[in-house]
């Protein structure tokens, strides 16, 4: 018997567009056509017409769903699909419903599609999902808030051969450049080396293969590896266009080929470096004695030193960790500082000397208060809640425990605007008695950023100690990703991992390592793993040490190990429900710190009291 390797879901070829529907709750302004524009087998193609004008609230999804039932009884490795894009397609997703009737999402791009013409795309599927699985609908997905309601953005895309793919054991996708360098596109020299990472999985890279230009000229690079790489000299000041592209040893072309524009300016550089996010603020209270000062400090012409930004708190100076390539900087007082009223200052020179006015914020530092018995005590933790009456209540019930104190895992809100900043952080501090602290959450980052929040929160990242405990928050809120939300980060985790002994150690960040649900809410890989290589090197430093990583975003209870170190998900306190769970699903949880170590315990609770 011949083995199955693939299985065509849908080709479109004796198609109707009544086999689709819509769902217009995001984007009403989008419509679906059979075409013939755009065919890569056979005579037809799923067409996506689509503009941002009726972009009416939450990200601006487009969803495709199938009326017929794509279905596979065996066992699939991935799902498989041609995409033509215009260069403006949104970010494409897909679902899947499996045996228990569980919608599992894929990621099938890691962001809006940048090419124009045919791209073979292809996702893993999980070995462990129950079979039979459906293929219930792919959707595109915008989450620039800038484009929203603005009907000159626009575009098509094309879909053909949807499949699942049991033996994958054929190359349809061609190299990717990745780690390309310089990532600023405006130049101060008529000099500078570029390099990118050429990669391909499958059948490897054709490295005979590769043609760069430099602004339509053939250059021929250097390669060392992966690594491409070109100096280019003697730029004239203006635009310079880099061009490289690559096959795979199948054949197959990079789609996208890589396409990076530079401006090279010859200017002189007369504009001093500029400082913004800087946290904390004069509005928020601070409950550490060392706290983390961070900042965005930015120059976009001769650059910064890291050695040329001077910090100082109460006028003693501070060392700066700083990454010039993102902005982010920060710094960790070197000495413990007493509760009241403090001074921070921050001035910077840039390469060509220019020295920006001096920062200065005032902030309060109020720790939290010291334990009558060190060596047991209730952290009370609020998993995601997104509405102010899910807030409120999952308040109630967990005050109601007599916690120490309480810290909300993010996403208190859900579109990011000011108007529910001002109501949640009335809910949030008002309605208890306790001390509340809080993470950022991606929906504290729906607009884009995290500006709001630090102005009514505070910093997103920061450390604390309580009795025996380091508590460490680091900041995942957008892109899930900790590098994303800040480059800083690991290497604050490390600084602080080394400079306190503490035993217990509770590591808290919205969005998972993991999703063993299939809802596509995982950190991004590199980052999951690097995060767990430090808390992995940290308790082989100190065996003893118990280490606990916190997580929200997942709406749902999961725990694993990974080399003596527990991850857990928090639970769900919200009306949004990823994953099937008994009852109404809503919990908060107890984190117990005993002599034997720490525990977490979870809470059911319910909006409805139940009848009499």
């Amino acid at each position: 018997m011949k083995e199955l390797k693939k299985l065509i879901l849908e080709d479109f070829n004796d198609a109707t567009i009544s086999d689709f529907e819509t769902n217009h709750s995001f984007v009403s302004s989008y419509d679906l056509s059979l075409s013939q524009n755009f065919v890569k087998h056979g005579k037809y193609s799923l067409q996506v017409s689509f503009n941002y004008g009726g972009w009416v609230k939450g990200n601006g999804a487009m969803y495709i769903k199938f009326k017929k039932k794509l279905v596979t009884e065996h066992r699939a490795k991935k799902l498989a699909m041609w995409v033509h894009s215009d260069g403006n397609t949104p970010w494409l997703r897909a679902t899947i419903l499996d045996g228990n009737n569980e919608r599992k999402i894929i990621n099938l791009t890691n962001g809006n599609l940048s090419w124009t013409g045919w791209k073979y795309l292809d996702a893993e599927l999980e070995q462990n999902w129950k079979l039979p699985l459906r293929l219930e609908q792919i959707y595109a997905v915008q989450t620039n808030k800038e484009n929203q309601k603005d009907s000159s953005i626009n575009g098509k895309f094309y879909l053909d051969q949807l499949t699942f793919v049991y033996v994958d054991d054929q190359d349809l996708a061609g190299p990717i450049f990745s780690d390309i360098l310089p990532q600023k596109e405006k130049i101060f020299s008529n000099s500078f080396i570029f390099s990118t990472v050429v990669s391909d999985l499958m059948s490897g890279v054709d490295f005979h293969s590769i043609i760069m230009t430099i602004n339509h000229k053939v250059v021929y690079p250097s390669i060392q590896g992966n690594k491409v790489s070109y100096h280019l000299k003697d730029l004239p000041e203006g635009d310079c266009k880099v061009s490289i592209q690559a096959k795979d040893m199948a054949g197959n072309w990079s789609v996208p080929h890589l396409e990076k524009n530079y401006f090279i300016s010859l200017d002189e550089d007369y504009d001093s470096p500029i400082i913004s996010n800087v946290t904390p603020t004069n509005s928020n209270v601070i409950h550490t004695s060392t706290p983390r000062i961070s900042f965005h400090l930015w120059d976009d012409h001769s650059g910064i030193e890291e050695n040329d930004i001077n910090l100082t708190i109460d006028d003693v100076q501070q060392q700066v960790v700083y990454d010039e390539e993102t902005g982010c900087g920060y710094a960790v007082s070197s000495t413990p500082l007493l509760d009241g009223p403090h001074k921070l200052s921050i001035q910077a020179r840039d390469r060509a000397g220019n020295v920006m006015d001096p920062y200065q914020q005032n902030f309060v530092i109020e720790r939290l208060n010291k334990l009558l018995d060190e060596d047991s005590f209730v952290v009370g933790i609020i998993p995601d809640t997104h509405t102010v009456e899910h807030g409120k209540a999952a308040l109630k019930q967990v005050s109601d425990e007599a916690p120490d104190f309480i810290i909300h895992m993010g996403d208190f809100i859900d579109q990011g605007t000011a108007e529910e900043f001002k109501i949640a952080r009335t809910w949030l501090f008002s309605d208890t008695k306790k001390p509340l602290l809080t993470l950022a959450g991606n929906h504290e980052a729906f607009q884009g950023n995290l500006t709001l929040y630090q102005s009514y929160m505070g910093s997103p990242t920061y450390h604390f100690t309580y009795g025996k405990v380091l508590f460490i928050i680091l900041n995942s809120a957008l892109g899930q990703s900790l590098s994303l939300s800040d480059s800083t980060q690991f290497t604050y985790l490390k600084e602080i991992l080394s400079t306190h002994k503490e035993r217990y150690i509770v590591v808290l960040t919205h969005v998972p390592t993991k999703d063993r649900f299939g809802t596509a809410h995982a950190m991004e890989n590199d980052d999951s793993i690097q995060l767990e290589e430090i808390l992995n090197a940290s308790k082989t430093i100190l065996p003893s040490r118990d280490i606990v990583v916190l997580f929200g975003h997942l709406h749902a209870q999961d725990q694993w190990e990974v080399n003596g170190v527990r991850y857990i998900v928090t639970g769900n306190a919200s009306p949004k429900k990823y994953v099937k769970m008994q009852g109404d699903g809503n919990c908060f949880g107890l984190l117990h710190i005993k002599n034997d170590g720490i525990h977490y315990e979870y809470k059911p609770f319910s909006l409805i009291p139940p009848m009499k």
